[in-house]
């Protein structure tokens, strides 16, 4: 009873995990696509979050061990799976076995074993989920960062810079060639690498910083980041940086971040994917369907200057396509 009643909610719960996965779209849709794999890797495990864990491990850097979901967010499937086996399974058979030791007179070594090692899982999910509980005050903010190439192509012109291609004073971006893909794809795998890498030049600690999934595009990279804020973060810009009497929204405590490391992060991130000068990198909290192809976008000198210098937001975007 205690080893098929866990077994068919664990069934369960991986059948609807899809739901259970709040922004991480690509998540979702690596689950939908594996979803056979994943239900295998249920039965063969007999539990739901040791197959996530499995799914989200990036073994071998297979895309079959890829799912994409952050450790933030294994985070918090933990403290639901894992206090959900130990409520159906241990708990009950603690009690089942010290009844049987009492009904028999006699604590024999076979049900002291048991007994000790269903304590032990006990003990380890209400450690585990009381030291997650102290970081409660720390928000988990979702955000994408996109890697583009940012190649233009310029002519001179009457003592101007005008452009080769396009109209009306725009220039379509340039897409990435074979090598530069190949180059990515090598080293998109290394996320743990990456993340711990950001979070040195963040000043924070590697837990901090997670990677999740990635997305190839036509002009580069698109990744789905989870970042830990705290309030005292919060109120150290607040009075540091801003110095106004509101309070620090979470997304702008990110903003601020990457206005401040953007050179950084864009060596960083042509160094770890090894390409050049021209690829940039931006920081968005949500991609629309055409900031996601991107090859319908178009750029200005103006904008280049721009983001070869700093992160931009999706406001400043709509700013200098206007102009």
């Amino acid at each position: 009873l205690f080893v098929m009643v866990p077994f068919i909610m664990n069934f369960l719960i991986a059948m609807s995990i899809t739901k259970r996965i709040k922004r991480n779209e690509s998540a979702k849709a690596w689950f939908a696509a594996h979803s056979k794999l994943f239900i295998f890797l249920v039965i063969i495990t007999g539990g739901c979050y040791p197959s996530v864990q499995l799914c989200s491990s990036n073994a071998f850097g297979s895309t079959m061990f890829s799912s994409g979901l952050t450790r933030h967010e294994l985070r918090e499937m933990a403290q639901v799976l894992i206090l959900f086996n130990v409520v159906l399974e241990n708990l009950p058979q603690i009690v089942c076995q010290i009844a049987y030791a009492a009904i028999i007179g006699d604590m024999t070594t076979a049900i002291i074993f048991a007994t000790v090692a269903s304590a032990i899982s006990v003990l380890s999910a209400m450690i585990s989920h009381c030291v997650h509980r102290r970081l409660a005050d720390a928000e988990i903010i979702g955000y994408y960062l996109v890697l583009q190439c940012e190649r233009v192509k310029l002519t001179q012109m009457n003592g101007m810079d005008s452009l080769e291609d396009g109209d009306h004073g725009s220039v379509s971006q340039s897409q990435i060639t074979k090598a530069e893909r190949l180059s990515i794809e090598r080293n998109r795998g290394r996320r743990r690498t990456l993340s711990k890498k950001m979070a040195e030049i963040f000043g924070v600690a590697p837990s901090f910083v997670n990677i999740g999934s990635s997305q190839m595009t036509s002009r580069g990279l698109i990744m789905f980041m989870t970042h830990s804020v705290f309030a005292s973060d919060l109120d150290l810009l607040q009075q540091k940086e801003i110095g106004r009497t509101g309070g620090v929204s979470p997304k702008a405590f990110i903003e601020n971040l990457y206005l401040v490391v953007s050179k950084q992060m864009n060596v960083l991130f042509r160094r770890h994917f090894e390409l050049s000068s021209d690829f940039s990198v931006s920081c968005h909290f949500a991609l629309s369907m055409r900031e996601r192809i991107m090859s319908e976008h178009t750029v200005t000198p103006m904008r280049v200057r721009i983001m070869s210098e700093r992160v931009i937001s999706n406001s400043d975007i709509d700013v200098v396509q206007e102009q």
